[in-house]
């Protein structure tokens, strides 16, 4: 059972150029281009509607989706993605 469906954050840190594993649909191996720890001074997540309780949101590349924002709980190392 993966993180996401053990309903338990990531506890690893997550930093700009690591791959990680989207646990949730289509799912697959994406790249962190940033990584936003609370709501921004600028409003441009905020407007998107996250909550506090979402942060940290990723900034992330995935081959089917491109560019998106996403909060953390959807994702999980790489080791726990290829045992699934």
């Amino acid at each position: 059972m993966g993180l996401l469906e053990e309903g338990i954050r990531l506890t690893v840190s997550i930093t700009e150029g690591d791959i990680i594993w989207q646990c949730r649909m289509p799912g697959g191996y994406c790249l962190v281009l940033n990584v936003f720890h609370g709501p921004p001074h600028d409003q441009v997540l905020s407007d998107q509607g996250w909550a506090d309780q979402d942060y940290p949101i990723l900034r992330l590349l995935h081959p089917s989706e491109g560019v998106i924002n996403d909060p953390d709980y959807y994702y999980d190392t790489l080791q726990a993605g290829r045992t699934r």
